[in-house]
């Protein structure tokens, strides 16, 4: 689906791959817009956990190998070509699959803990909030 400046939209629990500029590894669930150089990968949600490690891994080679050389880009070919273990056994991938969920679920947590920090530190120090003993 594109929307009307031609961009696409995904709806799907997707991993992102910034292809240029800082190269970095992201999922995510919902709307969103995929810009010039971003590899979306959507996998069956069983390998979902392994691609997106898989995917780190190998942007923290490239970013590595590219530190004072000439790499300014990934290539779609580079994507296709992200080496992933999956396992014989199938109970291990839905263990990853909860791990990343707890830990997206954990880093939402933590922004709306860091959110209400940064509302009532002001407060707090200008004396417009108190701590009750």
């Amino acid at each position: 689906m594109l929307d009307p400046s031609g961009r696409h939209i995904w709806w799907h629990s997707s991993i992102l791959i910034a292809g240029n500029g800082e190269f970095n590894v992201k999922h995510y669930t919902g709307k969103f817009n995929a810009y010039q150089r971003t590899y979306v990968l959507i996998p069956d949600l069983e390998y979902y956990a392994l691609l997106y490690l898989a995917s780190m891994y190998q942007i923290k080679s490239f970013k590595s190998a590219a530190s004072g050389s000439i790499v300014k880009f990934i290539t779609k070919g580079d994507i296709e070509n992200i080496p992933v273990f999956i396992p014989d056994n199938k109970a291990i991938l839905n263990k990853f699959n909860c791990l990343l969920i707890l830990q997206e679920q954990y880093q939402k947590e933590s922004d709306e803990l860091a959110s209400i920090r940064d509302w009532l530190l002001p407060m707090l120090m200008n004396g417009q909030a108190a701590i009750e003993d």
